[in-house]
């Protein structure tokens, strides 16, 4: 791996660590002062306690993923567990965190008190920051999904349903 390829992903991977580490950090500061909204500090911490877990995680992985790639046995199964359980845990988190985001901004706009204002823009920020790339792999999955499905159904007229009088049909006979 070329030298600002592993600088890039450190400082991604560091920031991304960072992002949880202040999640964690500013929900448990406001655990304390928002005990009527209690779900969002709560939420904060436990979103920022699985990107820090997401992260050791995938650290371990890269860096035994060479030692491993040296001996004969290949436990991908080993490793993918995890990383499947915890891309469920965030579509989880995720879903969760939405709704809970936009029910305390129609909360706060129907003029009800929020706790924190800071507290919901931070929030957002996370929210945007931590999700937009998953949400943006999810829709390019489904897209490409649909894309594959439009053209198999389109392939599969095409070949079951053509007009035979179109074509020239060539038949032993023919050739004789």
């Amino acid at each position: 791996m070329s030298s600002w390829v592993w600088w890039t992903v450190m400082l991604l991977t560091l920031a991304y660590l960072l992002l949880g580490v202040f999640s964690i950090g500013v929900g448990a500061s406001f655990k304390q002062a928002c005990r009527e909204q209690e779900w969002s500090p709560i939420h904060l911490c436990v979103f920022g306690s699985i990107i820090v877990i997401k992260v050791i995680l995938i650290t371990f992985w890269a860096r035994l993923k060479l030692r491993i790639g040296d001996s004969w046995v290949q436990p991908t199964l080993m490793f993918a567990v995890p990383f499947i359980f915890f891309g469920l845990v965030t579509l989880i988190a995720v879903i969760v965190g939405g709704v809970w985001l936009v029910q305390e901004r129609i909360q706060s706009c129907n003029g009800e008190p929020v706790c924190s204002s800071t507290l919901q823009v931070f929030s957002a920020v996370i929210f945007a920051l931590i999700n937009i790339p998953f949400l943006v792999l999810l829709y390019v999955t489904a897209v490409i999904l649909i894309l594959a499905i439009i053209f198999l159904a389109a392939t599969s007229y095409h070949y079951f349903y053509k007009d035979v009088d179109a074509t020239e049909v060539v038949t032993c006979d023919d050739n004789l």
